[in-house]
């Protein structure tokens, strides 16, 4: 990894995107780098799906919004024929890739055209720059960044769905029913809002949304809702967890400490199945 990238607009910003921390992103960067070594060499990793790149990530959440977090930050490029290509791959994989590539007859993949990210980028540094209209006197280096996204209302950004980003955390058009499907949802499932958010709007396609929330409210009562292996929102709605067999949301539960009473039921227990074993006495170990 590039020094620069550690602390990078562009890494500042796919950590905003996603909702996580800097380590995090730094993490993702280096997970699907090292995916790209060995899964393609050529920089053409849009010859995956999207959810293998984001597995491979160990990003558990929507395919869909961490690609397009990578790409909008610049990591990632859309290309009409290699789909998705790593951004100045060239700059980031080690001399032995290339070396391997080489002994093999084969080159980098090359752009079909220049990405299209709403960026204009330094190739040979991979640090994003102004635009080149004319001489920039006076140009404060600092301040002519762009806004980096979510960090204020006044910046220039829009939502999958068209409307102005909430600073509050959710994009001010939740789909129908979500409200309601949020409040159902066990507590300790309640994470990433605008990504449940999205995964809802999703789910709307497969299922309707009484359907969705009722079954929410019936998992919300369950050993498995209430325990702290529950799933969150968007992992259970893109995994159709309102078809969920109710039986298996019986288990899976945390298992509380046991009583003075149970304790001795346990006791007794053990040691009569230790003293039914043949050969076995005290002191014997």
């Amino acid at each position: 990894m590039l020094r620069a990238t550690l602390r990078h607009p562009k890494t500042l910003d796919l950590a905003a995107r996603l909702g996580c921390s800097r380590p995090e992103a730094l993490g993702f960067l280096e997970l699907i780098w090292d995916y790209a070594r060995e899964f393609a060499p050529q920089g053409d990793i849009g010859k995956w799906p999207d959810g293998s790149i984001a597995r491979a990530c160990d990003w558990m959440e929507d395919p869909e919004e961490f690609i397009d977090a990578m790409v909008a930050a610049g990591w990632l490029d859309r290309d009409p024929t290699h789909r998705l290509m790593i951004h100045d791959w060239g700059d980031h994989c080690e001399r032995w890739v290339k070396s391997k590539l080489k002994s093999l007859g084969l080159s980098l993949a090359t752009p079909t055209a220049p990405p299209d990210n709403g960026r204009d980028t330094v190739a040979d540094t991979g640090r994003d720059t102004v635009a080149d209209t004319g001489p920039h006197v006076g140009v404060d280096p600092i301040h002519s960044l762009p806004t980096l996204y979510p960090c204020s209302p006044q910046r220039d950004e829009t939502p999958i769905h068209g409307a102005p980003i909430d600073p509050s955390g959710t994009d001010g058009r939740e789909p129908e029913g979500f409200a309601e499907f949020w409040e159902a949802y066990p507590p300790n499932g309640r994470v990433k809002r605008r990504t449940a958010a999205r995964a809802y709007r999703k789910a709307r396609s497969r299922a309707s949304p009484a359907e969705i929330n009722q079954a929410a409210r019936e998992f919300a009562k369950t050993p498995k809702g209430r325990s702290r292996f529950c799933p969150s929102a968007s992992t259970w709605l893109s995994g159709d967890g309102w078809l969920d067999d109710r039986k298996a949301w019986q288990s899976g539960a945390e298992p509380g400490p046991m009583s003075a009473e149970e304790y001795k039921r346990e006791a007794a227990r053990r040691a009569a199945a230790t003293k039914a074993l043949p050969g076995m006495k005290r002191g014997n170990g």
